[in-house]
C-alpha cells in the first residue's frame, strides 16, 4: 500500500473511510471529565480573547482555513 500524505484541507469524508476504520462511538462517558471540568480563565487571558474576537468579528465567517489560523488561532 503506497503512503500518501494529504493535507487536512484535502480530507472529505470518502477518503478518510478508505485510509482509516472508525467505529462510531455512542457512549459519551468518556468524555465526561472534559464536560465536567471547571475551567477558570485568567481575566488577563478574558481581555485578550476579548480583543482577538473583537478585531475579527467582522472577517470570522469569511475567513479561509488559513486566514482563521493566521488571524486568529495562531494568536492564542
Amino acid at each position: 500500500m503506497e503512503n500518501k500524505i494529504y493535507n487536512f484541507s484535502e480530507i472529505n469524508y470518502k477518503i478518510l473511510k478508505k485510509i482509516a476504520d472508525f467505529e462510531q462511538v455512542r457512549n459519551q462517558d468518556i468524555f465526561e471529565k472534559w464536560f465536567n471540568f471547571k475551567y477558570e480563565i485568567d481575566k488577563s487571558d478574558e481581555e485578550f480573547l476579548a480583543l482577538l474576537i473583537k478585531a475579527n468579528r467582522y472577517n470570522l465567517g469569511f475567513y479561509t482555513e488559513f486566514q482563521l489560523q493566521l488571524h486568529f488561532i495562531s494568536p492564542i
